[in-house]
């Protein structure tokens, strides 16, 4: 039984941190493509569109879905790209939020398959895939 919790917890620590690798890279692309002064304090960053305190401060995928896309042309998995994916995986893309790093017995309806060692892992991949290709393709 102590395995079987290690591994529940492991995969839940899994999730929360892909989900920051997803959450990183996504702001990191919204600001290189803003083109940014990269000596200016993140918080002063604001722009006509864009303000640190309302969209990028807080843990909302969807904002930050939807000023990426209007900036980069391309096609990133889960951000604007979800075909094939599993509907348990892109539940835990929309339903990611930092909170889930308290879960640890009763898991919330919201972070269903958050414990699923198979789905985590599929979306770890796939953090990988979106840190790679904003790595690769915005500088």
């Amino acid at each position: 039984m102590e395995n079987e919790s290690s591994i529940k917890l492991l995969t839940l620590n899994l999730y929360y941190i892909s989900g920051y690798v997803i959450e990183c890279s996504i702001k990191y692309g919204i600001y290189v493509l803003l083109g940014y002064d990269r000596t200016t304090c993140v918080k002063q960053l604001d722009t006509g569109t864009i303000k640190f305190g309302r969209e990028i401060k807080h843990h909302r995928y969807d904002k930050y879905e939807d000023f990426f896309k209007m900036l980069y042309a391309g096609s990133i998995v889960l951000i604007d790209d979800k075909s094939g994916i599993a509907q348990p995986v892109k539940n835990l893309y929309r339903n990611w939020d930092a909170t889930v790093r308290y879960c640890c017995d009763d898991i919330p309806e919201q972070f269903k398959h958050s414990d699923n060692k198979e789905h985590v892992v599929e979306f770890y991949n796939y953090a990988k895939e979106i840190f790679s290709k904003i790595q690769r393709d915005i500088r």
